[in-house]
Protein backbone atom coordinates (compact mmCIF):
# COMPACT_ATOMS: atom_id res chain seq x y z
CA UNK A 1 0.00 0.00 0.00
CA UNK A 2 1.18 3.41 -1.00
CA UNK A 3 0.00 6.65 0.95
CA UNK A 4 0.93 9.74 -0.89
CA UNK A 5 0.06 12.48 1.55
CA UNK A 6 1.61 15.33 -0.30
CA UNK A 7 -0.99 15.95 -2.71
CA UNK A 8 -3.61 18.56 -1.92
CA UNK A 9 -6.39 14.95 -0.89
CA UNK A 10 -4.15 12.24 0.04
CA UNK A 11 -4.71 9.31 -1.85
CA UNK A 12 -4.06 5.29 -1.20
CA UNK A 13 -3.06 2.81 -3.97
CA UNK A 14 -2.82 -1.22 -3.84
CA UNK A 15 -1.52 -2.56 -7.20
CA UNK A 16 -2.26 -6.45 -7.84
CA UNK A 17 0.28 -8.68 -8.16
CA UNK A 18 1.10 -8.05 -12.01
CA UNK A 19 2.01 -4.68 -10.86
CA UNK A 20 -1.08 -2.83 -12.22
CA UNK A 21 -3.47 -0.30 -9.99
CA UNK A 22 -5.85 -2.43 -8.35
CA UNK A 23 -7.51 0.34 -5.52
CA UNK A 24 -7.45 4.19 -6.07
CA UNK A 25 -9.73 5.95 -3.38
CA UNK A 26 -9.62 9.59 -1.62
CA UNK A 27 -8.74 9.01 2.27
CA UNK A 28 -11.16 11.75 3.62
CA UNK A 29 -10.53 10.74 7.60
CA UNK A 30 -14.65 9.57 7.82
CA UNK A 31 -14.32 6.59 9.67
CA UNK A 32 -18.39 6.01 10.38
CA UNK A 33 -21.56 5.82 8.51
CA UNK A 34 -24.09 8.71 8.48
CA UNK A 35 -26.11 5.89 10.88
CA UNK A 36 -23.41 5.46 13.25
CA UNK A 37 -22.57 9.49 13.54
CA UNK A 38 -26.61 10.12 14.29
CA UNK A 39 -27.12 6.96 16.48
CA UNK A 40 -29.84 5.78 14.07
CA UNK A 41 -31.49 2.63 15.76
CA UNK A 42 -31.22 -0.87 13.53
CA UNK A 43 -34.70 -0.84 12.72
CA UNK A 44 -34.51 2.40 10.86
CA UNK A 45 -30.66 2.33 8.98
CA UNK A 46 -31.51 -1.21 7.77
CA UNK A 47 -34.65 0.12 5.99
CA UNK A 48 -32.54 3.42 5.05
CA UNK A 49 -31.81 3.28 1.31
CA UNK A 50 -28.47 5.33 2.22
CA UNK A 51 -27.84 1.91 3.99
CA UNK A 52 -25.75 -0.22 3.41
CA UNK A 53 -23.21 2.03 1.02
CA UNK A 54 -23.80 5.52 0.87
CA UNK A 55 -23.54 5.92 4.39
CA UNK A 56 -20.75 8.72 3.29
CA UNK A 57 -22.52 10.57 0.93
CA UNK A 58 -26.02 10.40 2.59
CA UNK A 59 -27.44 13.73 1.36
CA UNK A 60 -27.33 12.76 -2.18
CA UNK A 61 -29.87 9.74 -1.78
CA UNK A 62 -33.39 10.77 -1.88
CA UNK A 63 -36.24 9.06 0.79
CA UNK A 64 -33.96 8.80 3.85
CA UNK A 65 -34.84 8.17 7.41
CA UNK A 66 -33.27 10.94 8.47
CA UNK A 67 -35.30 12.90 11.30
CA UNK A 68 -37.30 10.12 12.34
CA UNK A 69 -38.35 9.37 8.87
CA UNK A 70 -39.15 12.97 7.94
CA UNK A 71 -37.75 12.83 4.95
CA UNK A 72 -39.02 9.67 2.94
CA UNK A 73 -41.06 11.55 1.11
CA UNK A 74 -39.55 15.32 1.61
CA UNK A 75 -39.22 17.33 -1.83
CA UNK A 76 -35.44 17.87 -2.66
CA UNK A 77 -35.99 21.61 -1.53
CA UNK A 78 -36.91 19.88 1.90
CA UNK A 79 -34.03 17.65 2.05
CA UNK A 80 -31.46 20.34 1.16
CA UNK A 81 -32.17 22.19 3.54
CA UNK A 82 -32.59 19.24 6.02
CA UNK A 83 -29.39 18.21 5.61
CA UNK A 84 -27.95 21.70 5.58
CA UNK A 85 -28.65 21.48 9.37
CA UNK A 86 -27.12 17.81 9.72
CA UNK A 87 -23.92 17.76 12.06
CA UNK A 88 -22.65 15.10 10.15
CA UNK A 89 -23.14 16.68 6.53
CA UNK A 90 -21.48 20.35 8.03
CA UNK A 91 -19.10 17.88 9.92
CA UNK A 92 -17.84 15.77 6.38
CA UNK A 93 -19.93 17.16 3.14
CA UNK A 94 -16.56 18.93 2.19
CA UNK A 95 -14.09 16.19 2.52
CA UNK A 96 -15.65 14.29 -0.82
Amino acid sequence: MIIYPQRKKPYVSDRNEEGGLALLFFCTGVEMNCWEFKSCPPDTYQGCPAYPDKGLDCWKVTGTKCGQGRLEKASIGEKVEFCRSCDFYNEYAHKF
